[in-house]
């Protein structure tokens, strides 16, 4: 089960004020119950990541725990985002 859930967790965050964006992504050289998830922190303009500042590797559960509480102190899902201003303009 944790196999399948790293596979399906590759996300990007912004934040509320949209100056940075997180990336959140499986590490494809972690196995099994071992599942590790490489977390990018960028630098965004106009909603936009431009600059990676850091990665670091965390534990599947630990990953899963920032992203939830990032959303929660209302972070956004940038994917969705630029979906729905694609969207928009056609």
């Amino acid at each position: 089960m944790a196999l399948r859930a790293v596979n399906e967790l590759c996300e990007w965050l912004i934040s509320p004020d949209g100056n940075w964006c997180f990336r959140f992504c499986r590490d494809s050289k972690s196995l099994g119950g071992d599942a590790c998830v490489l977390v990018d922190k960028w630098i965004a303009s106009q909603g936009m990541p431009v600059e990676m500042r850091f990665r670091q590797k965390l534990q599947l559960d630990q990953a899963l725990e920032l992203a939830a509480e990032m959303l929660l102190d209302g972070w956004d899902k940038l994917q969705d985002q630029l979906i729905e201003e694609d969207e928009e303009a056609a």
